[in-house]
């Protein structure tokens, strides 16, 4: 898994093309997720807008956990998302509402699983 962090818009570390970018703004963070480069290069969907340091950290690993859990081994996350039923929407609902209730269940603050 490839990520990008870029400290301005400029985007200067090409986050939009890894598998979870990260792009600072005024306000906060952007986050990109299942951007992919090489031979099928994709620009990665926007997750998530102006965010804040802990609700960035608290969807990455939504993401993460979410994605080891439905992909099959050596998927990466371009193709995933792809064939992913309900695709940006669905995951925007797992991820920022919390649709699979990972945080409801896991006795964790973050989100975690337990």
């Amino acid at each position: 898994m490839k990520f990008g962090v870029s400290g301005c818009t400029r985007e200067c570390s090409e986050a939009q093309g890894k598998d979870v970018g990260i792009i600072a703004t005024e306000k906060g963070w952007n986050l990109y997720v299942c951007g992919n480069g090489g031979m099928k290069p994709r620009h990665a969907d926007l997750l998530a807008a102006d965010i804040d340091r802990e609700t960035l950290i608290k969807y990455l690993d939504r993401f993460m956990m979410f994605y080891i859990r439905t992909a099959d081994k050596l998927t990466r996350t371009a193709p995933w998302l792809e064939n992913l039923e309900g695709g940006i929407d669905y995951l925007k609902a797992v991820i920022i509402d919390d649709k699979t209730g990972a945080e409801r269940t896991s006795g964790r603050r973050d989100g975690a699983p337990a």
